[in-house]
């Protein structure tokens, strides 16, 4: 099979950003994700499990959100708890006697 690959680097107004992630949610939603770039394009059909790896940093006054997914067709899924937020959480309070 010969490796094809889409790359997209741009700045961008951040509703723009968002309606590309709108329509990267319908996509994966329909199975299908298709991605094109000038004449470049590339088909996708992620398997039900999708490998999610998410990274947030904030360092010397720039902020850094990265979002990738990939999948292979094996069934080994390890899944553990996050939470994607518009705001920060509450503190917690723990009572002390």
């Amino acid at each position: 099979m010969e490796k094809r690959a889409v790359i997209i680097k741009e700045k961008m107004e951040l509703t723009k950003v968002v309606d590309c992630l709108e329509d990267l949610l319908t996509s994966l939603k329909a199975g299908t994700l298709c991605v094109q770039h000038g004449d470049d394009l590339v088909t996708l059909n992620p398997s039900a499990f999708v490998k999610l790896e998410i990274e947030a940093s904030v360092k010397k006054g720039k902020e850094s959100f990265s979002l990738e997914l990939n999948w292979h067709n094996d069934k080994d899924v390890e899944q553990r708890e996050f939470r994607i937020m518009s705001s920060e959480p509450a503190e917690e309070v723990t009572a002390t006697s």
